[in-house]
């Protein structure tokens, strides 16, 4: 026959486990360190199972005080459903709108807590793609990408905080090539990074159609500027 320790009805059940201690302490004269020793728990143990109730106290803290309003909270959990914006971009996007400052993980925290879903774009059955791939000709359509170098997965800890120190870049930018899936890294995109649904769109999605006349023309010197302005010319 098999006998439930104190330790693993407790896992089962709190109060059926202490109601184990006051049986056991009734049948030993009540004796609190002989019933210590034959359940292997300590005597406050004991004593906290006989004089107290048979419920776990709360663990809570009495007070918070760096714990956000809950009119923030509910600020927070309304703009990510109206915006769909996780907790990088929706950081951003409340200090520029309400001028209020709440970091990353404490967003990210809210989110999780209240079980706000990632909105996702869900593709129709039959619905065309992008591009045209067997039409594509190569280096006449372009994607320009970019990666945050800061998402602490890929690299060793010392690395970001060196990063962090002297203030480097920490977006990486590339141009991918459509058809032929070449990439070319173009450089690095200052810290500042901007997080309006105009610039993700033009990061992040970027196409721009006859791309070797824009090459042309910086090769001939004829355009000037950033690399920003000139992914948006017209050509």
């Amino acid at each position: 026959m098999n006998i439930i320790s104190y330790h693993e009805m407790r896992k089962i059940s709190p109060e059926k486990a202490r109601e184990l201690i006051r049986k056991v302490f009734e049948n030993n004269n009540k004796n609190v360190s002989r019933t210590a020793k034959i359940l292997g728990v300590s005597r406050h143990t004991v004593r906290r199972a006989i004089y107290g109730p048979l419920e776990d106290k709360s663990r809570k803290p009495k007070t918070c005080p760096r714990k956000l309003s809950t009119e923030l909270e509910n600020l927070i959990i309304e703009e990510s459903k109206r915006t769909g914006f996780r907790y990088r971009r929706l950081s951003l996007y409340l200090l520029r709108k309400y001028g209020i400052k709440i970091s990353e993980n404490t967003i990210k925290s809210i989110l999780k807590r209240n079980a706000i879903p990632k909105k996702s774009r869900k593709t129709k059955k039959g619905e065309r793609s992008l591009y045209d791939y067997e039409a594509l000709i190569p280096f006449s359509e372009f994607q320009l990408d970019t990666k945050h170098l800061l998402d602490k997965d890929s690299l060793p800890e010392e690395v970001y905080e060196h990063m962090k120190k002297h203030n480097l870049p920490c977006y990486e930018r590339n141009m991918i090539d459509i058809a032929t899936r070449v990439k070319h890294l173009m450089g690095l995109i200052e810290n500042l990074h901007r997080a309006d649904d105009k610039y993700f769109l033009m990061i992040h999605a970027e196409r721009c159609k006859n791309k070797m006349t824009l090459f042309n023309e910086l090769k001939g010197g004829r355009i000037r500027g950033t690399f920003l302005d000139l992914i948006m010319v017209k050509v």
